[in-house]
């Protein structure tokens, strides 16, 4: 009875940290987005017609990406 008192508690345990791990991922993976999508309006804040985009090499920019308020940058 102790073996599967203690396989239940360690079953437990381990949902309790699968859900904390996948919160943490998921609010990381929504960071990490906002971050790229900063970097590309920072990037874009640089291009003018006719030079060549950094990324792409293209010379039109008809979509430019705008930059966002609360770009996260690397130390958040």
């Amino acid at each position: 009875m102790q073996v599967k008192k203690e396989l239940e508690q360690i079953k437990s345990n381990l949902q309790s940290e699968e859900k904390v791990y996948k919160q943490t991922k998921q609010a990381f993976e929504q960071k990490e987005q906002a971050w790229v999508n900063g970097q590309a309006g920072l990037l874009a804040e640089h291009l003018h017609e006719g030079e060549p985009c950094p990324v792409c090499g293209s010379t039109e920019h008809p979509h430019k990406a705008e930059i966002a308020i609360h770009t996260p940058t690397k130390k958040n």
